[in-house]
Order: structure tokens, then C-alpha cells, then sequence
């Protein structure tokens, strides 16, 4: 199956017709620029697992702002320290993810191990932002699954270093494995009850 790049614009739309807050940026430095004009100093901010919000530099720039970053992805961080910020960034003042892929619909999809980066986007921060490139965009959620299955997974899996059948064949087989880290399903068709999302679409590749 080939998923190809959609308009930014047809998913801004989507997104705003379900009742998603919308922000259309050119590059990655008007995205940081207009994500640093979102947060105030001594706010503390939870980080989901993204190589796109790494890629913006974001955890850094925050911290230079003077906020409280929880970022699990910290080195030399043991397992229960990493368990222990993924429950801290659940009840944060602002919390920044990507997804998986963003239809032209208006629907945000995601796929987790542990889950922590989905319950976090569908309650507890007072804000949340997704920011996700153009490469994440897709026509429906049929595609939206098989960019998870076919980019994401095989992606994630060789970063990780697990031996998952999609690292090596570079394609989920649908494995039962104890590592998999597909387990956790969400696709945000509008915005949560009292929830304030907004969604950074960025003219760029960024993340898988």
C-alpha cells in the first residue's frame, strides 16, 4: 500500500471542522517560535516519547524558558524514575506530543507500548499540543494504520533495539510478542470533553 503525503491545509480543515484548534506553520523554527509563545515560565511540562518534538529541540528551549520539564527520555534514568515522570506529565500544566498520523478528516491516531502518551492526550493536562510534520499526514484511517504499521513500528523498534518482527522485515507482521509495542490504541475523533488541544501542523518532514 502507498501512503502518500497529504495537504496540510485538507487536514487543518478536517481538524477544524471536528472542533480541534489548528495551527498551520511553514518550517520548524515558526513552530517553535509559536509553541514558546504558548507556555509561560514555572509552568511544568510533560513530554510524550516523540523523535519529531526532539527534532524541534523543544525539551531545551523549554527548560531555557524556565519551565519544569518531565522527560522521560532523560539518560541514565532507571525504570521506575522514567514511570515515575510518565505519571507526573499526566496532571501537567502543558503536555507535547506528535501522532502517528493525522487524517485529512480530522482524526488524530496513535499506537503505544505502555500508553502513557495516549491517557495524556485524552485527560489530565490543562493544555496539550500535537505537532506533527507533513510526512504524518494521510488520507483516512485506513492509511493512517498502515503508516503505523509499515513507518512507525519498524522505525520505533530499531530505535528501541528490540528484536520485533517489523524492525527486520520492516513491515508489522502482527506479532503476539511480549515487546510489541503496538497495545494501545486511540484515534481522537474531536477534542475531549473540557479538553484544550491544539494541533501543530508543520510544513516539514519531522519524526516517523
Amino acid at each position: 500500500m502507498t501512503i502518500e503525503i497529504n495537504s496540510l491545509e485538507a487536514a487543518a480543515k478536517g481538524l477544524q471542522k471536528k472542533g480541534f484548534k489548528v495551527k498551520v506553520c511553514q518550517n520548524k523554527a515558526e513552530a517553535i517560535s509559536f509553541l514558546q509563545n504558548q507556555v509561560q515560565k514555572e509552568e511544568v511540562a510533560g513530554l510524550g516519547g516523540s523523535v519529531t518534538l526532539r527534532e524541534l529541540g523543544l525539551p531545551q528551549l523549554l527548560q531555557e524558558k524556565g519551565l519544569t520539564v518531565l522527560d522521560h527520555w532523560q539518560e541514565d534514568l532507571s525504570p521506575e524514575e522514567k514511570l515515575q515522570i510518565q505519571r507526573q506529565a499526566l496532571v501537567c500544566d502543558v503536555y507535547f506530543s506528535s501522532a502517528n498520523a493525522i487524517t485529512t478528516q480530522g482524526q488524530i491516531f496513535n499506537v503505544d507500548g505502555k500508553g502513557n502518551r495516549v491517557a495524556a492526550l485524552s485527560f489530565g493536562p490543562k493544555r496539550t499540543f500535537v505537532v506533527a510534520g507533513k510526512n504524518k499526514i494521510v488520507a483516512n484511517i485506513k492509511e493512517a494504520k498502515a503508516r503505523q504499521r509499515m513507518i512507525a513500528a519498524p522505525k520505533n523498534m530499531a530505535r528501541f533495539g528490540r528484536q520485533t518482527p517489523c524492525q527486520s522485515l520492516e513491515s508489522c507482521e502482527k506479532c503476539e510478542m511480549e515487546n510489541s509495542p503496538c497495545c494501545v490504541y486511540s484515534l481522537l475523533d474531536r477534542p475531549a470533553w473540557g479538553s484544550d488541544l491544539t494541533v501543530v501542523l508543520v510544513d516539514e518532514v519531522l519524526g516517523y
